[in-house]
């Protein structure tokens, strides 16, 4: 197991691999966050659950339920204490953004 890339991040993130969709209650869990169904040829039975877990900043966790921020393993190249990360609410979904490293975001692993 291992953190995913920027690179795998983004591929996640791109609608023509994927299909996002969110719920209030995964499996009747009160969890909050998106289901993300792969589009590729073989593997269309395949999914992911993403939590809205938020994430922890100043001694707290905010925007827990609402909001999703999951960490790649790339660090920015100009700045080293900044990581990439995808983000996500209820009503969008963005990658290729950087945050400070010291901030607390979800990890989800990937193996090979």
């Amino acid at each position: 197991w291992r953190m995913p890339t920027r690179d795998e991040l983004l591929e996640l993130q791109n609608w023509n691999n994927c299909s996002w969709t969110w719920t209030e209650d995964y499996n009747e869990t009160g969890v909050a966050g998106y289901i993300v169904k792969s589009k590729k040829s073989g593997f269309e039975d395949k999914f992911i659950f993403l939590p809205a877990a938020g994430s922890y900043q100043n001694n707290s966790t905010i925007f827990v339920g609402t909001n999703g921020l999951y960490w790649s393993s790339s660090l920015n190249k100009s700045d080293p204490a900044i990581a990439w990360h995808i983000f996500f609410s209820s009503k969008e979904v963005k990658g290729n953004y950087s945050y400070w490293r010291p901030f607390g975001c979800s990890v989800r692993p990937v193996t090979e």
